[in-house]
């Protein structure tokens, strides 16, 4: 598994090509410059495995009700991957990658789906809580920018792992932390 701080990274880099350079650094995420302001943080995982979290707020003053959970329930059980759920009296939507690499494609693909579901469930859902929605649902969310990843950061949609080691200044130390070799997927390719 690659050095934390190469991770975090690359990650920034795929953002910044993808969703413009304008990344609000919050904690240990990234606020995107879209609509639904999705935040993006490298959690870490286990193993080898990577887990980048995508999660933007849909609607805000939210009151708890049977209408809401209901509301929630039915969203949950039609989305055909991520979550949304009720904090803090905001409704989240929310999006896990999860795997042995970060690949751009699947990044930008979940950055655009939380901004689609905001878009698409969030008033909805803010009526049931008689909330405000975040987003209304005509908002662009940058779906259709191309993803180019300077090539420093990225071969293909693969970390350069060279490149990002010394842009980072990783000492020999982290050396072992470094897994360089390419990621290969179930069925065996590259």
């Amino acid at each position: 598994m690659a050095h934390p701080r190469m991770v975090d990274a690359y990650v920034r880099e795929l953002l910044g090509a993808a969703f413009g350079s304008d990344l609000e650094v919050q904690g240990h995420g990234y606020i995107l410059p879209l609509p639904a302001r999705p935040v993006v943080e490298v959690v870490g995982g286990e193993g080898h495995a990577l887990r980048v979290q995508i999660a933007a707020p849909i609607a805000t003053d939210i009151v708890p009700r049977e209408d809401l959970f209901e509301e929630l329930n039915g969203v949950n059980r039609n989305l055909p991957y991520g979550r949304v759920f009720l904090v803090d009296h905001r409704v989240w939507a929310e999006h896990t990658v999860l795997g042995g690499m970060v690949d751009r494609d699947e990044l930008q693909h979940a950055v655009n789906f939380v901004g689609w579901v905001a878009r698409v469930h969030g008033e909805r859902l803010a009526a049931a809580g008689q909330g405000r929605p975040t987003v209304a649902e005509h908002a662009d969310n940058a779906q259709d920018r191309d993803g180019a990843v300077p090539q420093q950061a990225s071969v293909n949609g693969v970390a350069n792992v060279g490149a990002l080691a010394e842009q980072l200044q990783l000492t020999p130390a982290d050396e072992p932390l470094i897994d360089a070799r390419p990621a290969v997927n179930a069925a065996g390719y590259l």
